[in-house]
């Protein structure tokens, strides 16, 4: 998580100066991290405030920007392009038009910003007037698809090792929509070559309706497969290859369909649970279909992953130190979470 926001109108007593100190303090003592934290009337003003609070040591890590006694001369200060949302290109358009720095886009004329940057460049304007446009969000938006997309560990030619990687990626897809308690619809399997060798270039993409929707990993292995060979043309060199789970509905909420042939859905979600929690417990791909392969080749090259220091125990750091005895220097090594 790189941010989060907290709405804090229930809190008419507190300091929020002093409560924003405490929650620093606890995401400190219990994740060892160093926060900043900013609190203002919108959440465009609060995640200056924080970058603010970043700058200055004497600050603690903490801005309220409501008692600045001159918030525009902050404003003033800081680029334009420390806004939220604004990037690289609306940065390079509104300096093109004379704003420089944040208070200068937050004077800026109403109808000039709407009309070249539309409601959001004005809803942007006003939140850094103090008027909230953008509200909390209590809850999450609802996943419109779940994706699963790889680079090959070197390019790949035959349909094998392709069908291998897209069964791969299937299953992965499959266990994320019965993490979601989410049904998919629509299934779609895209392949494509470099983009970086002019030459030979090819990129395909198959689809299919599912009736009725399933996250059963076999159901869609099978389709994949199917889709996996339409899409796939000899003579061309693959880099990539794509997964991709669409119109997703609830568990539960999906009218069954009265052409199919009939299948005892209780079993199977039994059975897919089972090999959920034994790769849970195990390791990945512990229970696997088979069309998954036993030794891929083409999977992604991974000898430079950096050391799961803090969620693995077979790479918890070592620290070897000295200790002298009467006789002697004798090292020992001990092993400890730093």
């Amino acid at each position: 998580i790189d941010e989060a926001f907290l709405g804090l109108h229930g809190f008419t007593k507190a300091d929020l100066g002093d409560y924003g100190q405490k929650i620093r303090a606890t995401v400190k003592q219990w994740t060892g991290i160093p926060v900043s934290v900013g609190i203002a009337k919108t959440k465009t003003l609060a995640k200056l405030a924080a970058h603010e609070a970043k700058r200055y040591p004497d600050l603690n890590g903490v801005l309220n920007f409501d008692t600045l006694a001159d918030p525009d001369a902050v404003l003033a200060s800081l680029d334009v392009g420390e806004v939220w949302g604004i990037g690289r290109n609306l940065k390079a358009n509104l300096n093109g038009m004379g704003i420089t720095n944040v208070l200068q886009l937050k004077q800026a004329n109403e109808t000039v910003i709407k009309k070249k940057f539309g409601v959001l460049g004005l809803r942007t304007v006003l939140e850094l007037r103090g008027t909230p446009c953008f509200p909390m969000e209590p809850v999450a938006t609802p996943v419109t698809m779940r994706i699963v997309s790889r680079s090959f560990g070197h390019l790949v030619t035959e349909l094998s090792d392709i069908k291998e990687a897209v069964a791969t990626y299937t299953t992965r897809c499959a266990e994320k929509l019965r993490a979601d308690g989410l049904l998919a619809g629509h299934f779609t399997v895209t392949m494509r070559t470099s983009y970086y060798r002019p030459e030979n270039q090819y990129g395909a993409a198959r689809s299919v309706e599912i009736d009725p929707p399933t996250n059963d990993t076999a159901v869609l292995i099978h389709e994949a497969m199917r889709l996996a060979e339409a899409a796939f043309t000899p003579g061309y060199e693959y880099l990539k290859a794509k997964v991709i789970a669409t119109d997703l509905s609830p568990v539960g909420e999906v009218q069954g369909s009265l052409f199919a042939a009939p299948v005892d859905t209780e079993k199977r979600e039994k059975l897919m649970a089972a090999m959920d929690n034994l790769n849970r417990r195990l390791s990945p791909d512990a229970v696997k279909f088979g069309a998954l392969g036993l030794k891929p080749t083409w999977a992604m090259r991974s000898e430079y992953f950096s050391q799961r220091y803090t969620t693995h125990w077979g790479e918890v750091p070592t620290v070897k130190v000295w200790q002298k005895t009467s006789a002697q220097s004798t090292r020992q090594s001990y092993e400890t979470v730093l």
